[in-house]
């Protein structure tokens, strides 16, 4: 019989003796449930799931990362990492609710979601991941991963990136909300148009020109997403909001991360930590 744990914890402020330490580490582990944590302050990725590379037997499924506020991770110290990563083939797990944000790397991979190497059967839903050093959404390859219903936004080098082309669907990209700062959001190798399905999707961007998707997604709109202030991170949508014609349906993003007595929600939210300066300016030293 399998019986599902819980985690509930405020984890933050690690790494100092071992840099490249993740906040949660579920390597060959199943039916684990992971929500309602705030996880930020590490050097590296701040949720790491799965111990097999590639499409290898593993023991890492049917796991659930739920409404978790995951932010401020890499501090450019190291690169290649996520506020959420996922490793070898996991069916059944599920990646929901969470909000990520400032995850900044040394050189490359400062991700919001990371589908490393051979990440299958994983449905990312209703996630809003912004302001990371390189994209909201990174799948390096995998089988049938579902990518529905979040919102990528306002991360410096694009909001999706693809890194190997296979021969099956490497992913479906639906019903998501893609706001960026420039007209370009793919990032990576998309040579293949028939191994990643995306459509009904709403892009925009700040430059308020048509973004750039290479011939891609033809079934989906470009319009302001009208957010309230997403210049103040805020993406809560306005009724009269275009996200309906793509069947967007709104979640709330202040349920993640903790909750329960006030005092425990307010050293949550004790954050002295700054957001990401695209500068470089706020570079630190491992103590």
């Amino acid at each position: 019989m399998n019986i599902r744990r819980k985690i509930i914890r405020i984890i933050r402020d690690g790494g100092h003796l071992y840099p490249c330490a993740a906040g949660v580490l579920i390597g060959q582990s199943n039916n684990n449930t992971l929500e309602h944590n705030e996880i930020a302050e590490f050097f590296y990725t701040g949720v790491s799931i799965g111990w097999t590379w590639g499409y290898g037997p593993s023991a890492a499924f049917a796991n659930r990362v739920s409404y978790n506020h995951i932010h401020h991770l890499g501090y450019r110290v190291m690169s290649d990492m996520g506020a959420i990563y996922t490793l070898g083939i996991s069916p059944g797990t599920q990646i929901d609710h969470n909000v990520v944000h400032d995850v900044y790397a040394s050189q490359y991979g400062g991700w919001g979601l990371y589908a490393d190497e051979g990440s299958s059967g994983i449905r990312f839903d209703d996630n809003l991941s912004y302001h990371n050093s390189s994209t909201g959404f990174h799948q390096h390859y995998g089988l049938g991963n579902l990518v529905d219903n979040n919102i990528f936004a306002l991360s410096r080098d694009g909001e999706i990136t693809r890194t190997r082309r296979e021969d099956h669907i490497s992913f479906i990209f639906t019903r998501n909300i893609v706001f960026s700062k420039g007209d370009t959001v793919l990032q990576g190798n998309w040579n293949n148009e028939t191994n990643v399905l995306m459509e009904r999707n709403l892009y925009f961007s700040l430059l308020k020109r048509p973004v750039n998707l290479g011939g891609r997604d033809k079934e989906s709109i470009q319009a302001d997403p009208l957010f309230y202030a997403p210049e103040e991170f805020d993406f809560r949508l306005k009724p009269e909001s275009p996200s309906r014609e793509i069947g967007f349906t709104p979640f709330d993003s202040s349920l993640a991360g903790v909750y329960g007595d006030k005092q425990w929600i307010a050293l949550a939210r004790q954050d002295q930590t700054p957001a990401f300066d695209e500068t470089g300016s706020d570079a630190i030293a491992i103590p």
